[in-house]
């Protein structure tokens, strides 16, 4: 597995390259592992051992690079790089199986199931519904208050 992030100035290469791999093994456990199970709110997972994530034995092997463009706003130009290989290593991983497969991928974990075609496609009803937003309003707004975060913030001795 490769990947490439713009992390700024790298400070500590080692520190990175583990960040920016501990992100794509979270990626990768999304992908193909971890599955909770929620039926009618209630978790039905009965403990971490029905619960599967990745172990260092799950991991492919990788090559980690950086591109270096420092942020000028930033102390030393550094930018964060923990949360970014898992926000990009999941779609990456299922496109993949989309195009190893020919199969309408459409969840995650993708099973085995899946991979044969013997558990179907999720249906599209399943989506969760996209909340209406009316407008860029502050959100207190949103809940009749009217107020601002710095209104809300104020006690009473400082009105």
């Amino acid at each position: 597995m490769a990947a490439a992030q713009d992390a700024g100035r790298v400070v500590n290469p080692q520190g990175a390259e583990g960040q920016v791999e501990g992100g794509t093994a979270m990626g990768l456990g999304l992908a193909l592992m971890e599955q909770l199970r929620v039926e009618d709110g209630a978790v039905r997972n009965a403990s971490f051992t029905d619960y599967l994530i990745p172990t260092a034995l799950d991991m492919p092997s990788m090559i980690t690079d950086f591109v270096e463009e420092p942020e000028p706003g930033a102390p030393y130009g550094v930018k964060g790089i923990g949360e970014l290989a898992t926000i990009a290593a999941t779609p990456a991983i299922v496109s993949a199986l989309r195009d190893a497969t020919g199969r309408a991928l459409n969840r995650v974990p993708v099973a085995p199931d899946d991979l044969v075609g013997i558990r179907a496609p999720a249906a599209k009803s399943a989506r969760a519904p996209v909340p209406h937003v009316p407008g860029q309003q502050a959100i207190p707004e949103y809940h009749g208050l009217g107020l601002g975060q710095q209104e809300l913030m104020k006690g009473e001795d400082d009105a």
